[in-house]
């Protein structure tokens, strides 16, 4: 897991947040650069949800989200508590969220 958030630091960022930046810095690598998901990580294990089509994200708040991230989840994905401040977590979060390319779309 510490693969995953190697190049992640507390210091990097300063000033308002780039959701973006750290989305592609931090995430993008499991999730894909626009969301799409990506492969299991290891022969039978869980592959990175698609923010674009799922929409994993939709009926979660937030401060549900922001605490998956913080902690992460099961052994799939890694807690990024340790190497980005919550701002930062933020922004990633509100970032994700526009990748969803039904977001606003009544089902």
């Amino acid at each position: 897991m510490a693969a995953l958030t190697a190049g992640c630091s507390r210091s990097e960022a300063a000033g308002a947040p780039d959701g973006a930046g750290l989305y592609a810095a931090a995430c993008a690598k499991c999730h894909g650069a626009a969301g799409e998901g990506g492969s299991a990580l290891w022969d039978g294990g869980p592959a990175p949800p698609s923010f674009r089509e799922a929409g994993p994200l939709r009926g979660k708040s937030d401060a549900d989200v922001v605490a998956t991230v913080r902690a992460g989840k099961g052994v799939g994905m890694p807690a990024f508590g340790g190497t980005l401040r919550d701002e930062q977590i933020t922004a990633v979060v509100r970032y994700a969220r526009t990748l969803d390319k039904n977001q606003g779309k009544t089902p």
